[in-house]
């Protein structure tokens, strides 16, 4: 039996949940919340209030996507669900993350953290080819960014967290030390950032992150003991480097990064596997941050 789920925004992020939920395997949308909205859903309803989508339909799940004011709809949806995913980003800022935390703590609610990143193609790979490999010496993550008008709001600091949390899936270490640096455009606006990492368990890291390139772009490269991996997470493209030469590895080349994040909160739903957690470790890479 699928979980009714009621989704919280409908903004380009959220049109993107809806259209994934109104044909999912997992969950059954039974309504849309958004205040700012008056859009035909078909047999969807529309909501401009979280209490009256809740009233209607008793959802099992709530699935929150909005940027804005998401302290404000947590407590809100706390009082019918506690069963809640967050699309990543977590938090705007420092400030914001602690707060939510807070929040979902006195509300006792069941937070799932939505990292849509971990889905990619080009990770799932990675992971199963790992699992052949003994040891990760180094990991670095790069993030290039169009030099477009279409990218002027683009928050760097949300791609830093965003490869921050795909780092330490792989290195499954916290951070021993940390290194920073960051260009100032017109002394104001950041023009690149640059972490430099050190894992507990050794594995050495580099997370660039530009807004220069001619074209988008993001890239991951992992040294192992057998060979090194380079992978292209923007066109989903996979392959190694041995001493034998160059493997190029399978990589599914439709993106189902959503719906491979639906399927993990319906399995949390369904064994009650909540991680405890996730709101205090979105904190942890924030405070890294500053």
């Amino acid at each position: 039996m699928k979980n009714k789920v009621v989704l919280i925004g409908l903004d380009e992020q959220g049109a993107r949940h809806f259209s994934e939920l109104r044909r999912s395997e997992y969950f059954e949308l039974c309504a849309v919340c958004d205040k700012n909205k008056n859009d035909n859903l078909g047999r969807i309803p529309l909501f401009n209030s979280i209490q009256s989508a809740c009233e209607m339909t008793k959802p099992d799940a709530i699935i929150i996507v909005s940027a804005q004011k998401k302290r404000e709809a947590l407590i809100e949806c706390a009082k019918f669900c506690k069963n809640i995913l967050i699309h990543a980003p977590f938090a705007l800022n420092l400030e914001e993350a602690r707060t939510l935390k807070y929040t979902a703590q006195t509300n006792k609610i069941r937070l799932f953290l939505g990292y849509e990143t971990r889905f990619n193609p080009v990770i799932l790979s990675l992971q199963k080819e790992l699992m052949k490999d003994k040891k990760i010496y180094s990991i670095k993550l790069s993030c290039g960014i169009a030099n477009s008008a279409e990218n002027n709001g683009v928050n760097l600091t949300n791609l830093a967290i965003r490869n921050f949390d795909l780092l330490m899936q792989f290195t499954k270490s916290d951070i021993a030390s940390l290194k920073h640096e960051k260009t100032l455009l017109n002394s104001s606006k950041i023009e690149s950032l640059s972490y430099l990492i050190k894992s507990k368990n050794g594995i050495l890291s580099n997370i660039n992150i530009c807004t220069k390139f001619p074209k988008d772009l993001w890239r991951i490269e992992i040294c192992t003991n057998s060979g090194l991996y380079i992978g292209n997470l923007s066109e989903f493209e996979l392959y190694k480097i041995t001493p034998n030469g160059r493997v190029n590895l399978k990589v599914e080349k439709d993106d189902l990064s959503l719906r491979m994040l639906h399927c993990e909160f319906s399995k949390v739903l369904q064994n009650g596997n909540f991680d405890s957690t996730s709101a205090e470790k979105a904190v942890k890479i924030w405070e890294i941050l500053q």
